[in-house]
């Protein structure tokens, strides 16, 4: 088969059309880049010609959601940004919450970010920059950083006692995010990759999924779609994911989960319950510790699962650190990928 652009093996792939070999691409956190999009772009540019991933991701740092509603952190070299400040200590101060200029201050400078990046790649990579759900935000100004069940049961309880204050709050940001989406693609990037991060169906019931993301969600996929977004990625984090309540109905491309988790589908089930590509394959533990035979072994079996089809190799989550480059040099230059 004669050989595709990175562009057309993505997109051939979110059509379930053949390929030439299956794309690959996987990012992680690197705390020191992230701090600015002038240490970022040029750091996410050495990754994928070292990695020659077929997209990239720009994942940008989990400060960015927070300190443009007031949050603080404190830069640890180790252990990256250390949270100081959260500016929701209870459902009123989501009332205080101002819609943001996307135009301006650290907004402003995660859009360059992608325009950075589109300048350099000149439209050979998809590029699809990072955005949290607006529940998601809500958590992580409530408290949140790893965001474990202790931020999610705070904002559960707001979804109960103070409805009103919540949905003011998420209306909030979502207007923020609806302007800054635009200028995200306007600046070049292909898409987003919208993610989930604790919401899943452990901590989240169908009914509250419709009120209290659903409609918010919408409006930011909607925002990317009229910007003429061709990439989106829906990022469904932790495990027991709501798959189809949280995909189905949305301008969504491509789906990204931990599909190695015996709470979540298969990719073989998954295939069957949703036309979106799949990008997963890969435990996060495995890219870590190895061997390179056991990764390998991950590939070939995301590989047989979908027939090589509607499939980008892809991380259950993010690299962890400390992953070792032999580990992911083994999946890009692996030639079982060609079809």
């Amino acid at each position: 088969m004669i050989e595709m652009t990175k562009r057309e093996r993505v997109m051939a792939a979110v059509k379930g059309e053949e390929v030439d070999k299956v794309p690959a691409s996987f990012w992680g956190h690197n705390h020191l880049a992230e701090r600015s999009s002038k240490t970022l772009v040029p750091y996410l540019l050495e990754q994928n010609r070292k990695f020659d991933w077929d997209f990239i991701k720009v994942n940008l740092s989990y400060t960015a959601f927070v300190e443009p509603w007031g949050g603080k952190y404190q830069f640890d070299a180790e252990k990256g940004p250390q949270l100081k400040y959260y500016p929701v200590k209870k459902a009123s101060g989501l009332l205080g919450l101002k819609k943001l200029d996307p135009t301006k201050g650290m907004l402003a400078d995660q859009v360059s970010v992608s325009k950075g990046l589109a300048d350099a790649v000149k439209g050979e990579i998809p590029i699809v920059h990072i955005l949290f759900s607006p529940l998601s935000v809500v958590a992580r100004l409530c408290g949140g950083i790893a965001l474990t069940s202790t931020e999610a049961s705070t904002v559960q309880k707001f979804m109960l006692e103070n409805a009103k204050e919540l949905l003011e709050g998420l209306q909030t940001i979502t207007s923020t995010y609806v302007a800054y989406v635009r200028e995200v693609i306007k600046a070049g990037a292909d898409g987003i990759f919208f993610a989930t991060t604790v919401w899943s169906g452990d901590t989240l019931t169908k009914e509250q999924f419709e009120t209290f993301c659903k409609p918010y969600d919408t409006a930011i996929y909607k925002a990317a779609e009229e910007e003429g977004a061709t990439f989106n990625i829906s990022h469904l984090c932790r495990e027991n994911i709501m798959l189809k309540e949280m995909t189905d109905g949305f301008p969504i491309h491509a789906i990204s989960y931990d599909a190695l988790s015996p709470r979540n589908p298969s990719l073989k089930e998954a295939m069957s319950q949703t036309d979106k590509a799949l990008c997963s394959g890969l435990r996060g533990a495995t890219l870590l510790n190895g061997p390179v035979e056991a990764v390998i072994a991950e590939v070939k079996a995301a590989l047989e699962e979908t027939g090589g089809r509607r499939l980008i190799l892809g991380p259950d989550c993010v690299i962890p650190p400390g992953s070792p480059d032999k580990h992911l040099l083994a999946i890009s230059q692996m030639p079982e990928r060609r079809r």
